[in-house]
């Protein structure tokens, strides 16, 4: 059986849904607290004014806060609910596919929410509705409702933002999931065969075509190919061949070994790349790529031996680290590398 390439898997559309629905209810929450924090400077700007008379919208809201207050647990109470169903949901959905559970569902923005609900807690205990007796007390009631509630958007805000990250970085960590094939029972053989012959990579169906920046290549000339040997000398090779937009396929050269076999199988008009830092089998906590915009990422399935190409940005990188720390070997390379030789066929 073959192995699942990265980017086939999904999440579920429930869990994209109930993502959705969770999002908006936040959003609902914070709107209304933001509502809160209008209502009270508008009525700071009353009791400050020389008008005897409350406008009228806002003497409908004081007199009649139930609705908006009712909505407004609701919310809470269902956001709250919500986010606790939905990590649970979350993380068992990352388990699934090898993926750390705990740290794919950390964010800074989760504490955030939690300091910024409990410091709205403490301000708003220092509420004292029996102590208003002059315009100086309700002016200063109006102060401490304002800010408690400001402190609640601001912690709404961190978790609306840690959910969105978590999402995406779910989306990134079910789409570098590579399966390791099913085991298949195979009976002894009553003599030991001889080994296979060594296989030869597939050639690229067509020509290529529209292959990005290939002008600005040289031709992978005789000189081209011997930097390349030399290179390999003592280390396996990683080339990627560019054969349109989009298009990568990963071919590996052993070390110490003539790179004509792989040369014959290239595409004709593709671009080459070849970086001579072989993929390892690695642990992959507390490593750092070198910082750039984009990476070539190079994942080899522990089983097959098959090889995937992934487009790697910096959002999707704890997704392939969480990818390869399962599989075999693996490799990341920054797309504009120094050190590897660049050719065009």
């Amino acid at each position: 059986m073959s192995d699942i390439p990265p980017g086939s898997v999904h999440p579920p559309r429930t869990w994209e849904l109930g993502t959705n629905v969770l999002l908006l209810t936040i959003a609902g929450s914070a709107l209304l607290n933001a509502l809160a924090v209008v209502l009270n400077i508008a009525l700071h700007q009353w009791l400050t004014s020389d008008d005897e008379e409350m406008p009228a919208f806002l003497a409908g809201i004081v007199d009649n806060p139930y609705p908006i207050d009712g909505l407004n647990l609701a919310l809470v109470i269902g956001y709250i609910v919500g986010f606790i169903v939905w990590r649970r949901r979350t993380r068992t959905l990352v388990a699934r596919f090898g993926a750390d559970p705990v740290s794919t569902t950390r964010h800074p923005g989760i504490p955030t929410w939690t300091v910024g609900v409990l410091a709205s807690l403490c301000v708003g205990r220092m509420r004292r509705e029996d102590e208003v007796t002059d315009v100086d007390g309700a002016i200063r009631l109006l102060q401490i409702d304002s800010t408690a509630t400001v402190l609640r958007i601001i912690g709404l805000a961190g978790l609306a933002v840690a959910i969105w990250m978590i999402r995406d970085r779910v989306r990134a960590t079910l789409a570098a999931y590579v399966a390791a094939p099913a085991p298949v029972f195979t009976p002894p053989p009553a003599f030991t065969p001889p080994p296979p012959p060594p296989v030869t990579p597939v050639r690229s169906a067509a020509p290529a075509r529209d292959v990005p920046g290939i002008d600005d290549l040289p031709f992978a000339d005789d000189d081209f190919w011997h930097r390349v040997r030399q290179a390999g000398a003592t280390a396996d090779l990683a080339l990627l061949e560019t054969s349109g937009p989009r298009m990568h396929r990963w071919l590996l050269i052993p070390a110490d070994t003539d790179p004509a076999a792989v040369r014959e199988n290239l595409a004709p008009g593709s671009a080459i790349t070849v970086f001579t830092e072989p993929p390892v089998s690695r642990d992959t906590a507390g490593y750092h790529p070198p910082a750039a915009t984009e990476y070539h990422g190079l994942l080899e399935s522990s089983g097959t031996g098959a090889v995937w190409y992934q487009s790697v940005t910096p959002r999707r990188l704890s997704g392939f680290l969480d990818r390869a720390k399962i599989g075999g070997r693996w490799a990341l390379y920054p797309v504009d590398d120094p050190g590897a030789l660049t050719a065009r066929l």
